[in-house]
């Protein structure tokens, strides 16, 4: 008799039960047991200047995605890892996407590029539904591991200045508890969380789902870039759902500038979606963006039009994608070397009035200079 196949499946950007592929994938095997996995990426923790929210927001999501598996089996949970050992390989660990060898192996630099390109590949799948049954784990006895045996680099500890405790995450392979439970913010030695924006699927779907049903569908149809901000929130009042939360807001009025006196405003709902988060991490699959989107503008009595509607903008997402692994992701990620960039040449006799300007917010892009300050 065959023996069934063992699976381990990595959760990397992919932090979601619906509309998950790999997933998918996984379960089709049949497999003997599966093991939901996250590595605890010691380089992400140490060597990236990460703040407490984006932290927050990822563990939040995290332990969001280990309720659902435990929902769907109750002997299933998301397994944090602390250790992950591989063979150096040479090559890259994705393929040139199509869309790049559509364009010529060349970077997608513009939308129409982008649009060229894609629409040699056919149509986007819709999205797939969360998975009814799960395989449950093997058996999780494993020794322990110390940092002591196998300790991490910590000699370039970026985010040092907003730690107030030692990290203990990484302590043994199995976590702190011996559990592989997700980190907590104390364990990563960080104080708490000034956010408002919670992670994860559950919340990421919520606010889709709301999202597309405000004002009947109009607000996503007549959705246009650049005539939203994701800095500006409009006057907004809490209206309670019927699930009795309070997530759901209804808004009052466009113009932040002329706001009545005792308005509310909630910072959680800009002009924008707010999905950008949630598909970061994969949170929210970006095909339920895209068919949700795409079945509104067509049956919309009055929509806009690409690229500045909803599915422009994802196209502009998925451009810069593209773009980013025709160069590099090394190159692309910095200024000096990268082919695309167009820097400021430091030694120009107006750099530091230009570093100024930047520094006051008060430069040609006022409001981005501000936003990255």
């Amino acid at each position: 008799m065959t023996p069934r196949p063992r699976v381990l499946h990595w959760f990397r950007t992919d932090l979601r039960v619906h509309d998950a592929p790999a997933l998918q994938a996984g379960l089709a095997l049949k497999p003997e047991v599966w093991y939901p996995v996250w590595c605890w990426d010691p380089e992400y923790v140490y060597s990236h200047r990460v703040g407490v929210n984006r932290f927050n927001f990822l563990i939040e999501s995290m332990n969001d995605l280990s309720q659902s598996l435990t929902r769907i089996n109750d002997k299933s949970k998301l397994l944090v890892i602390t250790h992950l050992v591989y063979e150096l390989d040479t090559g890259g660990y994705a393929q040139e996407p199509e869309v790049i060898e559509k364009n010529g192996g060349k970077p997608t630099t513009t939308i129409t590029q982008w649009q060229k390109a894609a629409s040699k590949l056919g149509s986007v799948p819709r999205p797939t539904a969360a998975p009814k049954k799960l395989i449950p784990p093997g058996d999780l006895h494993l020794g322990s591991l110390s940092r002591e045996d196998h300790p991490v680099n910590r000699e370039h500890d970026l985010n040092e200045k907003t730690r107030i405790s030692p990290v203990t995450c990484f302590d043994t392979l199995t976590g702190p508890k011996g559990d592989f439970a997700v980190p907590t913010l104390e364990e990563l030695g960080y104080p708490n969380p000034t956010t408002t924006i919670r992670g994860g699927e559950k919340e990421g779907r919520a606010r889709l789902f709301a999202f597309n049903k405000d004002d009947n569908g109009n607000r996503a149809a007549l959705f246009e870039k650049p005539k939203t901000s994701p800095t500006i929130p409009g006057p907004f009042k809490a209206s309670r759902t019927n699930n009795g939360h309070e997530d759901t807001l209804q808004e009052d009025g466009d113009e932040f500038e002329d706001l009545p006196e005792g308005a509310q405003i909630d910072v959680t709902k800009p002009s924008t979606t707010l999905m950008s988060p949630y598909l970061k991490f994969g949170c929210v699959g970006v095909r339920e963006c895209y068919w949700s989107w795409h079945d509104i503008l067509v049956n919309a009595p009055k929509s806009a039009k690409k690229p500045e509607n909803l599915l422009g903008q994802l196209e502009f997402r998925d451009m810069y994608y593209a773009a980013e692994l025709a160069v590099g992701g090394t190159a692309f990620a910095r200024v000096q070397g990268n082919p695309i960039c167009r820097p400021k040449d430091e030694q120009h006799p107006r750099a530091e009035e230009w570093l100024a300007a930047w520094m006051r917010s008060c430069g040609n892009y006022a409001k981005r200079d501000g936003c990255t300050i």
